[in-house]
């Protein structure tokens, strides 16, 4: 055999060998395809997936799904039939390409989907039209693990004086074979939001009677350069809470409140902020922690430094997996309008699977606390709270008492506060009342230690309370509990 006839030969098996193999790529594509629609259709139901296409190409595929939800029906005016809302349709149009070099990758597929609203009004279309489609492209690697980009293009959406701006959002995510582990980073660069909130005609006719009148306001919350990781592992189903961590930090954030005839106000202005999230299983309960820190203004007091710690434990892992399927129940059922309108479990199966979450979630003892730091003029302040479930109430008590009621018997609540009294002055002048004197500033504090609201430390305010088994102990004290939870 020559060398041209050899090299003709090798040529015409590699192609064979990738022709089989782009041929395979495109049945295992389409095979996926089809097993992402059954599992959408165990979470949304069959009536969630209102059609589906696959057209089968050699090189390349083209998909598209078609999704449905109807959201709850507006409330009506009095004696007034609901009128059921307008369903909302998602479409996705998928482009498979086949491996094993799939858009230039060696892949068994890469598939890329844009996602779009169907079915969407005149007004809903205009609300929409500076927004683009958000796009996901997965790359279906031969090992079965899958790498995932999800990009939000920026946009803006604005209805008189409310208004969201945003640049572009990035994800991009990796899952494991055996889909078991998620990794992976985003990035958005700004957001901006504003709110605003002007009086309705029934606020109007109160002015009329002599009442009080809402000035209209404006909210207006921005934040930019945030970035963060995340490396979670997804077991036994539990979607609600995964064990993994998550970090990440914001360059700035800003709150401001803008009264009609005032000036705007400035509620917060952080800056450097850091923030870590861990998740942790441990046998038949889950427990978390978040930590953040940063630096700023908290209206017009500069703080040096601002820290908040939280703490959850002992939450009950079959609680969990209760509320999940409860709320996909609810998705399924209706959510808010079943939420009203059912009169027994049986008519909104997800709130009996909710009525068995709870004696689990308590008969575990969760136990939740806080705590924030903040440094200012020199002077650290703390402020904590926090509640733990010290026994699960009986049904018999709840029946008679009312879980409020109930649940304070059975728990101790506690907070704590630590003021610097060099911040008293700084405080007086954030909320705009005349600065004390320093004589002043002791008397009242004397007056207040006196009737055992606080204790004084040389340069600090010390007061604690505590409420437990339906006792309440100021700074250590017994003091009388007012009357909570009667009985309906």
């Amino acid at each position: 055999m020559n060398k041209k006839l050899a090299w003709g030969s090798a040529i015409v098996v590699l192609g064979g060998v990738y022709a089989g193999a782009t041929w395979y790529a495109g049945e295992r594509a389409q095979q996926r395809y089809q097993e992402a629609l059954e599992e959408v259709r165990k979470v949304l139901g069959a009536e969630g997936v209102v059609s589906q296409q696959y057209q089968r190409g050699f090189w390349v595929s083209q998909a598209q799904t078609v999704l449905q939800w109807t959201p709850p029906a507006e409330p009506a005016e009095e004696g007034a039939t609901p009128v059921p809302a307008t369903p909302l349709r998602l479409r996705l149009d998928s482009t498979v390409r086949h491996g094993p070099l799939a858009g230039f990758k060696l892949a068994a597929a890469v598939v890329e989907t844009r996602m779009a609203l169907d079915g969407l009004d005149e007004q809903a279309r205009k609300l929409l039209e500076r927004t683009s489609a958000p796009t996901l492209t997965v790359v279906h690697h031969w090992t079965g693990s899958n790498d995932m980009l999800l990009e939000v293009p920026a946009g803006e959406v604005a209805e008189g004086d409310n208004l969201i701006r945003w640049k572009a959002l990035r994800y991009d995510m990796a899952l494991s074979a055996d889909r078991t582990r998620l990794r992976g980073a985003m990035q958005w660069p700004e957001l901006t939001l504003r709110v605003h909130d002007a009086p309705s005609d029934a606020q109007d006719d109160e002015e009329q009677e002599g009442q009080e009148a809402k000035v209209p306001s404006t909210l207006s919350m921005a934040f930019s350069g945030l970035r963060g990781d995340f490396d979670v592992r997804i077991e036994d189903g539990l979607w609600l809470l995964t064990p993994g961590t998550s970090q990440g930090r914001i360059d700035k954030l800003t709150l401001e409140l803008e009264e009609q005839g005032a000036k705007s106000k400035a509620l917060a202005a952080l800056q450097d902020m850091d923030f870590k999230a861990t998740i942790e299983r441990k046998d038949a309960v889950f427990g978390w922690n978040v930590t953040m820190q940063s630096k700023g203004n908290i209206g017009p007091m500069a703080l040096d430094r601002l820290s908040l710690r939280e703490d959850v434990s002992r939450i009950d892992v079959e609680a969990v997996r209760l509320f999940q399927q409860a709320l996909v129940g609810a998705y399924r059922t209706g959510t808010a309008a079943d939420a009203k309108n059912a009169l027994a479990p049986s008519e909104a199966p997800w709130l009996a699977t909710l009525a068995q979450a709870a004696p689990r979630l308590l008969a575990a003892l969760p136990a939740y606390a806080v705590e924030i730091k903040a440094t200012a003029a020199g002077k650290e302040g703390s402020l904590s709270y926090g509640a733990q479930i010290k026994s699960a109430p009986d049904q018999a008590l709840v029946e008679e008492k009312g879980w409020g009621a109930a649940l304070l018997q059975h728990s101790v609540l506690d907070a704590s506060v630590r003021l610097p009294k060099a911040w008293i002055p700084l405080i007086a002048e954030a909320a705009g009342k005349p600065v004390p004197a320093p004589d002043e500033v002791n008397a009242l504090l004397g007056m207040a230690q006196a009737q055992g609201f606080l204790s004084q430390e040389t340069d600090h305010i010390v007061s604690s309370v505590q409420v437990e088994a339906g006792k309440v102990r100021l700074n250590g004290k017994a003091i009388q509990m007012p009357q909570l939870g009667a009985a309906q």
